[in-house]
């Protein structure tokens, strides 16, 4: 008689663990519920990609566009430009900018508005924060001293420059920073568009390393 009760009573209130576990919802509900999870999950990703959600500088430094490098406004130094596109949907703002640049010393890195030509030096050097428009290109100068003006080129990319950059503006929806790092010429300096002034002309007839047309720039 005992027992029997005993088995009723465990009937009657069910496993225990059901009280914990809430019964399982219909197929029609996880499906949705799996639907708005993926779907989300592939818009925030797309957002990201697209540059809505944080900066999305597009190519790495000089990239396709070459580096150029000409005198600087400061006596006995040379500048050197990298160049990254703002591929966002919106302005993005640099908040620092450094610079390496293997066998020399850089003395200053901004950015600079080109204005559609090839001005060496840059003459319109801008202050950080800087703003980059939406679907446009930014360039940064770095300016600098060689150490010593033998180029030791072995296939690698010369220099590197690292930017902060934020969202422009006050979005509805949270956005993020990043920091990223492209180099100031590709592997092999191919990319290397040497502007001197007239008179030194002559002296770039042929292809030049970074340190040794700095050199020559300088008056070494």
């Amino acid at each position: 008689m005992s027992a029997d009760t005993t088995t009723t009573t465990s009937k009657a209130h069910g496993d225990p663990i059901d009280v914990l576990l809430p019964p399982p919802r219909p197929w029609w509900a996880r499906l949705a519920f799996a639907a708005v999870v993926i779907g989300g999950t592939g818009v925030v990703g797309y957002f990201l990609h697209v540059g809505a959600l944080r900066p999305a500088p597009d190519c790495c430094g000089s990239g396709g566009s070459g580096a150029q490098m000409g005198q600087s406004l400061q006596p006995g130094a040379a500048t050197v430009t990298a160049y990254f596109y703002n591929s966002s949907p919106r302005p993005i703002v640099i908040t620092n900018a450094t610079a390496e640049l293997e066998g020399a010393t850089v003395i200053d890195v901004s950015p600079y508005r080109d204005a559609g030509s090839y001005e060496m030096p840059p003459r319109s050097l801008a202050d950080l924060p800087f703003v980059v428009e939406a679907n446009s290109d930014a360039r940064i100068a770095i300016t600098f001293t060689p150490d010593r003006c033998d180029d030791q080129a072995n296939g690698e990319d010369w220099g590197l420059v690292e930017l902060e950059l934020s969202v422009a503006g006050n979005p509805w929806y949270p956005t993020f920073g990043r920091t990223t790092s492209m180099p100031v010429l590709d592997a092999g300096y191919d990319q290397l568009n040497v502007l001197p002034p007239a008179e030194f002309d002559e002296e770039f007839s042929t292809t030049r390393g970074p340190l040794e047309s700095a050199c020559i720039l300088v008056g070494r």
